[in-house]
């Protein structure tokens, strides 16, 4: 039998929910929020750069080989737990969880040293109420190097450099990578006006496969 779970914040976490509300202190209040969101630039992607240079919030799952800060996913959460309390105008979502969660499975070093730096974003192109474990779904089908298919409710894709995407190749599953100017991204209407979705678009896109099988998974 395991252990029970400490869900008590350790003396790191609590230092790391300090240092976040210092940066987010006047930088992403309710009055900004509610102008962005009425614009046609609905990220704050300078607040980004500066969480993840000044804080290293793009960096902490990542292993340290990669350039992280091999932190664990606790740690990954108390930013999650700040960036809402904060409604912070930052792709943390799609680039420092679920994109780095999908290429921590895959061979894919560079763009992981890339999203851990900040000077690159990503996301995963799968629907936002996808739940872990759910089955998978072939929504993109690959073929000769090359991606087709739509997915709906995609997460901070209006900002993404690149999108990771799994598809069906053959009979089996694979994840690819695919540079947005490949990708047709357009905005969807969303019940919650501080989380952009979009909708994404692959018609023969150019992809660089990073991992198959259960690999893939």
């Amino acid at each position: 039998m395991s252990a029970t779970p400490d869900l008590l914040y350790s003396d790191v976490e609590d230092q790391l929910r300090s240092t976040l509300r210092s940066v987010l202190k006047g930088r992403s209040d309710a009055a900004a929020m509610l102008q962005r969101i009425e614009s046609d630039q609905p990220y704050d992607l300078d607040l980004w750069r500066a969480l993840a240079t000044e804080v290293g919030a793009a960096a902490l799952p990542i292993p340290e080989a990669f350039g992280g800060a091999g932190a664990s996913w606790r740690e990954t959460a108390v930013v999650a737990e700040e960036m809402g309390r904060a409604v912070a105008p930052v792709p943390y979502l799609g680039s420092a969880v679920l994109a780095t969660r999908l290429l921590m499975g895959c061979d894919q070093n560079e763009l992981l040293e890339q999203l851990a730096s900040g000077t690159v974003t990503a996301t995963a192109a799968t629907p936002l109420a996808t739940r872990p474990g759910t089955p998978f779904e072939a929504r993109v089908v690959a073929s000769g190097g090359s991606v087709s298919g739509t997915v709906t409710s995609v997460a901070d894709a209006l900002v993404a450099d690149r999108f990771v995407v799994p598809a069906r190749e053959g009979d089996g599953a694979a994840v690819f990578i695919v540079d947005a100017a490949d990708a047709s991204v357009e905005p969807a209407v969303s019940m919650d006006l501080t989380r952009p979705l979009s909708t994404v678009s692959f018609d023969g896109a150019a992809a660089s496969r990073v991992a198959t099988g259960q690999q893939a998974r």
